[in-house]
This record gives structure tokens, C-alpha cells and sequence, in this order.
């Protein structure tokens, strides 16, 4: 922690510039910075920091500066999920009447592990399927291979469980949808996560009356779909993931949420379970090699 006695009044301009430290309090003896030990009285040349996207007056900043513009493209979004919802609802009877032998556990993860690959090859061609017909190509391909996956579910798990959760999503995006078009309101991730929960709530009281203890974890795994597509279309929006999105690209977005989901679960992973091990691998290397004396 720094803290000045002197007010600096010169900022970074990029160039090799020279500038002497003013007088500073250190906690420690010198400070690091990017690689160059400097003390007081040093002269240094400027220093670039990229700080990411900028914050102005404490405001998030997104790709799509407008509310109402950010609020509608949103909605495209949620729109086109619900409607893959509704596509994907026919194909679990129809798998369930033709394939009256029931898959088995290994077919259902083969197709798993092709929709991955699908989304990470996708994920990594992100230019190539922004635009006309490209975009609309990946969002036809996708659904069909959610299709073929949502029908062996039907076929290997209860296809009752199956549809209850694809309705369940249809039902929570839609309440979004109607929750956007409420100004007065501010569309947060806390905001949409509790729209989510109390319709999590109402679903659970109707499965209750109608058939207690049976299908609560379908109406469970939806409401943490939706919280994830919430949290993703944020990220999208805040420039997280890079796309720099556009007000007209909400069928490309549509897309890249179910195509994030790859790179989300590695994040996550890496988070809390490479980063420790890193770090007590570093820690533990260091303990080693400490002197006692």
C-alpha cells in the first residue's frame, strides 16, 4: 500500500518519459513493479497498465452502451433459448415412441461428449460463425444435437423428469423476459437470480399438489441452467468472453451460451482446484528451500 505525502500531478502518456518517485510511505522497503525494484528518489520510465474495461463513476460498462437497447437485446436472447426449449419438448415423446428399446448410459455419454466437442470447436471459430448464414447455421446444429442428447435422456431417465425440466427453463426465461420489460427494476444478476428462485418456489408447491416427492430435481437442474444463462449473458455483455457484441448479433449470443459452457467449467475448475494446488505446489517449493538459519 502506498500513500503519498506529495500530490503527483503527472500521468502515464505512454513513451519512455522519465520520472522520479516522489516521496512516498512504503510498507515495504521497495516496490516491485513489473520486474523493477524502485525505491524513493528513483527515476523510472512510465508504466501502461491495462486495466480491462473502464469504470466511469462507479458504473459497469458494457459492449451495449444503452439500457433499453442492452434490456431488448437480452430478451432476443432469452427469447431464442425458450424457443429451443419448445422445439426440443417433441422430440422426448418422439424418441420415447420409436425407440422402444431404452439406450444405454454409454450412448448418451457419446453424445455428451460430441455436443462438448461441438461447443469447444465452435468456441474457437467464434469469427467464422458471427455473421450470415453462419451464425444461424451454428444455432440449427447446436439444437439438433441438443435434440439427439434431450431424447436419450428421455430414453435412458424418465422422459416425464426430461420434459418437466426443459418446461421449467421455458417457464423461468420467460419470467425474465417479463421481469426485463420492468424498468423501474435493475436487471442485476442478485435481481435475476431471485426472479428465478421464487419461481423455483411456485413450481415446487404446483409439483407438490399434483405429485409430492417426484420431480423436484428436474424443476432444481432448470432454475441452475437459468441462473448459469443469467450469469453467462452478463459476462457476454460486460466483455468478459472478448465477443464485443453488437445490438443486431443476439442470434450469435444466443448461441454462445450453451457454447461458453466449456470454457466456464474450466474456469471454474481452474479456480478452485488448479489454482490451490498451484499455489500450495509454490508454497510447499518454498518451504523446501527456506533456510533455517
Amino acid at each position: 500500500m502506498i500513500g503519498s505525502k506529495e500530490e503527483v500531478n503527472y500521468f502515464v502518456n505512454g513513451g519512455v518519459q522519465m520520472q522520479t518517485v516522489p516521496n512516498v510511505m512504503l510498507d515495504e522497503t521497495n516496490l516491485i513493479t513489473g520486474g523493477v525494484q524502485i525505491q524513493e528518489g528513483d527515476t523510472v520510465p512510465n508504466v501502461q497498465i491495462d486495466l480491462g474495461k473502464p469504470i466511469t463513476n462507479g458504473e459497469q460498462q458494457f459492449d451495449i452502451p444503452d439500457e433499453s437497447v442492452r434490456r431488448a437485446f437480452v430478451r432476443k436472447i432469452f427469447f431464442i433459448l425458450s424457443l429451443q426449449f419448445v422445439i426440443l419438448l417433441p422430440f422426448i415423446e418422439l424418441f420415447s415412441i420409436i425407440f422402444e428399446e431404452p439406450f444405454s448410459i454409454h450412448t448418451l455419454h457419446s453424445i455428451g461428449i460430441l455436443v462438448f466437442i461441438f461447443e469447444v470447436v465452435m468456441y474457437l471459430l467464434r469469427d467464422m460463425r458471427r455473421h450470415p448464414p453462419m451464425n444461424l447455421l451454428t444455432l440449427v446444429l447446436l439444437t439438433i444435437l441438443l435434440a439427439l442428447y434431450y431424447g436419450i435422456c428421455a430414453c435412458v431417465f424418465d422422459s416425464t423428469l426430461v420434459f418437466l425440466y426443459l418446461l421449467a427453463s421455458i417457464v423461468q426465461l420467460g419470467c425474465l423476459i417479463l421481469f426485463s420489460k420492468l424498468e423501474r427494476f435493475r436487471f442485476s444478476n442478485i435481481n435475476a437470480i431471485l426472479v428465478i428462485v421464487i419461481v423455483l418456489i411456485v413450481s415446487i408447491i404446483v409439483i407438490e399438489l399434483v405429485e409430492p416427492l417426484a420431480y423436484e430435481q428436474a424443476v432444481f437442474a432448470a432454475a441452475i441452467h437459468s441462473i448459469y444463462v443469467v450469469c453467462d449473458t452478463q459476462l457476454m455483455l460486460s466483455g468478459f468472453h472478448g465477443y464485443q457484441l453488437k445490438s443486431e448479433e443476439h442470434i450469435f449470443a444466443a448461441a454462445n451460451v450453451f457454447i461458453d459452457a466449456p470454457y466456464c467449467t474450466w474456469r471454474v475448475f481452474k479456480y478452485f482446484i488448479v489454482n490451490p494446488i498451484v499455489k500450495l505446489f509454490y508454497d510447499t517449493k518454498a518451504c523446501c528451500r527456506a533456510r533455517v538459519c
